[in-house]
């Protein structure tokens, strides 16, 4: 990676290889990594791919389509007959979805509107809350301030019904306003 003075990233370099035991080139499915600087939000619609007809075209693709996303963060679906590997929580045009490594996609109910978080009782410097929202079938997801402002790492979570929450599915992140004009006037209250 490049960077100016100022910290501005100007240049990337990525370089893979493939595992001789794996088959090497010949069965690999990744031909290129390619890098680009984002400097703000971008809308991804009609994402396109296509299939190299030297390495079999169409007919030796596992690829089928391409469909775009934007990614909220690493869940873990937890629950019986489901895999330990990560699953993905998005945005959709259409509300949140959580996309599972297993296969199924399934709608996610954002209950940030109606969740209030309580302070509980202290013991032994741990601080309790309770996160209260409706009771949601299937999957729920919760946005709300942190009161710390990410100053002290998130514990464990525990359930009304007593079930520890996995960690992967509680996480802070900072976020920007997304005002759609932000204004500076220096001499005068905008």
């Amino acid at each position: 990676m490049q960077t100016t003075l100022a910290g501005k990233f100007t240049e990337f370099g990525a370089k893979f290889s493939h595992a001789d035991e794996l088959g090497g080139s010949l069965t690999s499915i990744m031909q290129a990594v390619n890098a680009h600087i984002l400097l703000h939000d971008v809308r991804v619609d009609g994402a396109k791919f296509s299939h190299a007809d030297e390495l079999g075209g169409s007919l030796t693709s596992i690829m089928q389509a391409v469909n775009a996303h934007i990614l909220l963060h690493d869940v873990r679906v937890d629950l019986p007959g489901r895999d330990a590997v990560r699953d993905y929580l998005a945005l959709e045009p259409t509300g949140v979805k959580v996309f599972e490594s297993n296969g199924p996609d399934s709608d996610v109910t954002d209950r940030s509107a109606a969740a209030t978080l309580v302070v509980g009782p202290s013991a032994n410097g741990v601080d309790t809350y309770t996160l209260n929202f409706p009771a949601t079938p299937g999957f729920a997801y919760v946005r709300l301030k942190d009161p710390y402002s990410g100053t002290r790492p998130i514990g464990r979570i525990i359930r009304s019904d007593a079930k520890v929450m996995a960690p992967e599915n509680a996480w802070l992140s900072k976020t920007r306003s997304r005002l759609p004009l932000c204004l500076c006037a220096p001499e005068r209250s905008v």
